[in-house]
């Protein structure tokens, strides 16, 4: 045992001593009361299972194997859609036979050639052009002119290119000797120029020994080769013709005449 200091009071020792022991029965006393706590849920919870397997409740353990006899590769289990002890309908094995190769295969028909058929082709209705529609010329209007001290018809005709009866025609009533001043008179327009006559070929030079010949009107070229002694032909070459056409005013060029060949009688021989 320790020897007590004497020193020390026995009194403060004890002060010192009384506040650790009660801590530490306060720190067991929590521990005891956790432990009695924790102890009593387990037993609660070891004993509501312990009641629960005593009824009849749903499980998927099998008590008792149903027989192997009389199955066909199939075993009926409780909860399936089949009544217990029914066996599964049987399997046909019809379907799953191998096909047989002693069969032979139906024979396919001959292919038919069928010839290419031939497009007709119709021939396409003739073209017809419309003939070309001719257009009347366009009219031009009339010129007025004011009379002016000394204008005359033929004055007026000469300045705008007309004539005088058409000025008069395009003015009816007016006196060509009676023009007033100041009064206004319609002046035609001036007629288009005429198409230029097709005049007859220019006769070729007349060679030496021909002449030259003025065709008139009724005159043919048969009629003037008799007339001058030579052929048609000879007058058709000289002037460059080709057929019998001509026409009145034409000079023609007369070939000279060919000359003739006079036939000498031989004298008799002597014996």
């Amino acid at each position: 045992m320790s020897t007590p200091n004497p020193l020390v009071p026995q009194d403060a020792l004890e002060g010192a001593s009384a506040p650790k022991s009660r801590i530490r029965f306060t720190i067991l006393t929590i521990l005891i009361l956790h432990v009695v706590f924790i102890g009593g849920l387990l037993l609660q919870g070891c004993n509501n299972n312990t009641g629960s397997g005593a009824g009849d409740s749903p499980t998927n353990r099998v008590t008792t194997l149903p027989p192997l006899h009389d199955t066909n590769y199939f075993s009926s289990f409780p909860g399936d859609t089949l009544g217990a002890g029914s066996p599964p309908p049987p399997i046909d094995p019809e379907p799953y036979r191998p096909p047989s190769y002693s069969q032979v295969p139906p024979a396919i028909p001959p292919a038919v050639e069928v010839p290419p058929s031939i497009p007709s082709y119709s021939e396409p209705p003739p073209l017809r052009i419309p003939p070309p529609s001719i257009l009347p010329p366009p009219t031009i209007p009339a010129t007025e002119h004011v009379i002016q001290r000394g204008d005359t018809i033929g004055a007026l005709a000469r300045k705008y290119g007309v004539s005088e009866k058409a000025i008069m025609d395009a003015n009816p009533g007016v006196q060509p000797r009676a023009l007033k001043i100041d009064d206004r008179l319609k002046i035609p327009p001036a007629a288009p120029p005429s198409a230029p006559r097709a005049s007859a070929p220019a006769a070729p030079p007349v060679p030496p020994g021909g002449s030259e010949y003025v065709v008139r009107s009724g005159d043919t070229l048969s009629r003037i080769a008799s007339k001058h002694g030579v052929t048609v032909n000879a007058l058709r070459t000289a002037n460059n013709i080709r057929g019998d056409r001509i026409l009145p005013n034409q000079r023609l060029i007369i070939p000279p005449k060919a000359p003739t060949t006079s036939g000498t009688s031989g004298g008799g021989r002597s014996y």
